[in-house]
């Protein structure tokens, strides 16, 4: 009943268990593609194109545990666990790189693609029957080995049984006890022989197996050796990379050195040569404006010449004509001279208060001028500064990329190295990490970059575009200036005309009422006077029209050329600085490079490379804010020496009016108390020299305030240029000591180093383990030779008592069969 259940077992295993004779084979053309769906991955295997299953992580490694089982020397590995799931692109195609190599090595093994797993994967779709099949197996074997034993021991007895009856009915008990005696004798002789029998021939195949898997087992670890010195030749070749990089920024680093020295030989040479530029064209600017007030304070004391020789010249002019007139007529004269006088005077007064008015317009719009061009010349520095800031965060933003890029593609490839075995999972693990951190950086690292893009972008545009509005404000006003400025030259025309004729009416008018008794005996003097007058008058004329004018013209454009050739020299010295900001951030960068590997936070190290160069600007903007700083001392300085010695030669007219003319004391004293913001009131002056004079220190003044403001703009724009570089050097030290301690990663290369030093040690693991493995092998070898000697021996012995039992059954045989030969009878 118990056979008949274990068959009956067998059967019911044998139905549910796989067909063995029809094995699944997968071709050397095999290929895993990847998809995410939701947060789970997974995995399509093609075989030639063809899609043979579709299935997840998990799966495989329930697939390689039922392999290794199987097939314990298969050497393929699936890519190491992760401690949480991942779903990025990056990950998921490694992972999938490592399936797809995991395949190609069980295609080209015949054993992992025979094994009973691997075809239960393929054919079924699931691994749960793989262990009910494999214990059905066995239990089918068992039950096969148990009724075979069952059939020949059921045999046997049956045949026993029928010679004992036999025997039971023509012998006597004492003859069939002896058969019996007998025949149990060559029974326990005969299965002793096939005991010692068995026992040779399994020890050979015991020795033989032994001997196998001794050699398999040394074969695994000569070629674990082999793998392993490719690995540590594939990792000595990385290393001698990063080495050779490493000598490369050095190389580069000496090399940007060199070019910061040149640039700043180049630099200083360049700027001595604006400072002399620019001292030019302040002399420039400062001779045409001294030149121009002189100009203009001549041609007014010549206008003012005409204007008092015409009213002579009309006076006397209508003192002859009144007198050559009837005496009887000259009431009349006065009368319509005094009308004219009054309407002529309101007529001034009116051109006066218009002239005034359209003067102080004039003045404002020049002040309006002057603060559109400098708020035009701060916007543009400010937008050159952002352009210079942003062009150096984004060189920054990109070496920290580009490192963030290379260091991920170096931890990728030692990642990806096929030389590693089981022993070297803990190196494995290390070197996975290290990519995981570098994908992690380098994703950071971008957005970074993106976030200060988009920063800088939106920043220059609204400084471009304020510049642009400043600059159009700017031309907007000097039009503005301009226009005012010609039109009060043309009031100011008008008003010495709308003078001219008052003067020259009241004139008259007086003359007519002195003169009025005394006409006749005056007829000749006033003809004296007339061609006197007129005489003067058209010399004035012409020396009024003779007023060089086209000097002016002349230093103007000296001025302007002198001005084009500062505007170059700035330019030059702009581009200086830029080369030289850019070979130190080549210089830093390669400083990066070349420095030795330490065990170091990585965001430490990535913020290096900005606080090297925000630090470097610092520097920049305290040398620019300094030599602004001076530059703002030496105008207060120049400003304060010119009012000075403009207020010692009024001092000195004052003194030589008062030795020269003592009745003029009280004017005198008047000038010399004056300060320096009276210098621009409308005072009498003497000889046209003193009023050149006047007019060239006045000029003097105001070019010096003019140049102390744009030194004033200029400092203040360098202290906020060095305020923006200090508050960006303080973020970026306060980040630095904000990085959290615990992100300490090795650098590659040090990595590299210890996985050699383990993969060394491993190297010599595996040749002990092989020399001791062929040891054991002849150890085993020698011990069977020495105990399958013995049971030779012990062979031929039972050989011999089984042919003397053999023998005695024979003749027991014999007699009986006398004895049954005999009772016949």
């Amino acid at each position: 009943s118990v056979l008949r259940a274990r068959v009956e077992h067998y059967d019911l295993a044998s139905e549910n268990s796989v067909d063995r004779s029809r094995s699944f084979t997968l071709t050397a053309g095999v290929a895993v593609a990847a998809r995410v769906e939701e947060d789970t991955v997974f995995y399509d295997i093609f075989s030639d194109a063809v899609l043979v299953r579709t299935t997840r992580f998990s799966e495989l490694r329930r697939l390689h545990a039922g392999v290794m089982k199987e097939v314990p020397t298969f050497h393929g590995r699936l890519p190491p666990l992760t401690l949480k799931r991942y779903t990025n692109t990056a990950f998921v195609e490694v992972r999938r790189g490592g399936i797809q190599r995991y395949f190609e090595a069980a295609a080209a093994d015949k054993l992992v693609s025979s094994s009973l797993a691997f075809n239960i994967f393929f054919q079924e779709g699931s691994l749960d029957n793989v262990t009910q099949a494999t214990e059905s197996d066995d239990l089918s074997n068992l039950g096969e080995v148990m009724l075979e034993d069952h059939e020949e021991d059921d045999g046997e007895g049956v045949n026993e049984a029928d010679g004992i009856s036999s025997m039971e009915c023509t012998l006597d008990r004492e003859l069939m006890q002896q058969i019996l005696s007998k025949q149990g004798l060559l029974n326990e002789v005969s299965s002793s022989r096939k005991a010692i029998a068995d026992s040779i021939s399994s020890g050979d195949r015991d020795l033989e197996q032994m001997l196998e898997s001794f050699e398999s087992n040394a074969t695994l670890e000569a070629e674990a050796a082999n793998r392993l010195a490719e690995h540590k030749a594939d990792l000595d070749k990385l290393g001698k990379r990063i080495q050779s990089k490493r000598a490369a920024q050095v190389d580069k680093e000496d090399e940007q050195s060199a070019a910061i020295t040149r640039l700043s030989e180049e630099l200083a040479r360049a700027q001595i040569l604006t400072r002399e530029k620019c001292a030019r064209l302040q002399a420039a600017t400062r001779a045409r404006e001294e030149t121009t007030a002189a100009t203009i304070a001549n041609t007014e004391r010549c206008e003012n010449a005409v204007i008092s020789l015409a009213a002579s010249n009309s006076a006397a002019t209508e003192v002859y004509s009144a007198v050559s007139r009837a005496t009887e007529l000259m009431r009349s004269c006065v009368n319509s001279l005094a009308s004219r006088v009054e309407l002529v005077h309101g007529e001034s007064e009116t051109r006066r208060a218009a002239y005034e008015a359209l003067k102080q317009e004039a003045a404002a719009a020049s002040e309006v001028r002057k603060r559109s061009e400098a708020q035009r010349r701060a916007a543009r520095a400010a937008y050159a500064a952002h352009v210079e800031d942003a062009a150096r965060r984004a060189r920054a933003h990109e070496f920290e990329v580009n490192r963030a890029e290379e260091r991920a593609a170096v931890a990728r490839a030692l990642f990806e190295m096929h030389g590693r075995g089981p022993d070297l999972a803990r190196e494995q693990k290390k070197a996975h990490v290290a990519f995981e951190i570098a994908s992690e950086l380098l994703q950071a690292a971008q957005e970074r970059r993106d976030a200060a893009t988009r920063a800088d972008e939106e920043t220059t545009a609204a400084l471009s575009a304020r510049a642009d509005r400043t600059s159009a404000m700017s031309t907007q006003r000097a039009v503005i200036a301009d226009a005012l400025a010609a039109r009060l030259e043309e009031s100011k025309a008008v008003l010495n005309k709308a003078v001219k004729v008052h003067a020259c009416a009241a004139a008259a008018l007086q003359a007519v009422q002195v003169e009025h008794n005394s006409l006749k005996s005056r007829l000749d003097v006033l003809f004296a006077q007339v061609e006197e007058t007129e005489v003067g008058l058209k010399a004035a004329e012409e020396e009024l029209v003779a007023a060089p004018r086209h000097e002016r013209e002349a230093l103007r454009h000296a001025e302007e050329a002198e001005s084009l050739v500062v505007s170059r020299q700035e330019e030059a010295e702009t581009t200086l600085l830029r080369a030289i900001d850019e070979a130190r951030i080549l210089a830093a960068e390669a400083r990066e490079g070349a420095r030795a590997p330490v065990d170091e936070s990585h965001q430490a190290r990535e913020l290096d490379l900005l606080q090297a160069s925000a630090t470097a600007t610092v520097a920049d903007r305290q040398r620019f804010a300094q030599e602004a700083d001076e530059a703002h001392e030496e105008a207060v300085k120049a400003v304060e020496t010119a009012k000075q010695e403009f207020l010692e030669w009024r001092r000195e007219l004052t003194l030589h009016r008062f030795l020269s003319s003592p009745s003029s004391f009280d004017n005198s004293i008047s000038f010399q108390l004056c300060g320096a913001e009276d210098m621009d009131s409308d005072e009498p002056v003497g000889s046209p020299a003193h009023s050149q004079h006047a007019a060239t220190n006045q000029a003097r003044v105001a070019y010096y305030e003019e140049v102390l403001e744009e030194r004033v703009a200029a400092k203040s724009a360098a202290e906020a240029a060095l305020q923006a570089a200090t508050d960006e050097l303080s973020a970026l030290e306060s980040q630095l000591k904000s990085l959290p301690k615990t992100q300490i990663i090795a650098p590659l290369e040090l990595l590299v180093k210890s996985e050699i030093e383990v993969v060394l040690q491993l190297i010599a693991s595996r040749a002990e383990a092989e020399r001791r493995v062929r040891a054991d092998a002849q150890i085993a070898e020698v011990a069977w030779n020495e105990r399958r000697n013995s049971l030779t021996a012990s062979l031929h012995s039972a050989v011999l008592k089984v042919t003397v039992a053999e023998s005695d059954v024979q003749a027991a045989k014999m007699l009986k069969k006398s004895i049954m030969v005999v009772e016949k009878r």
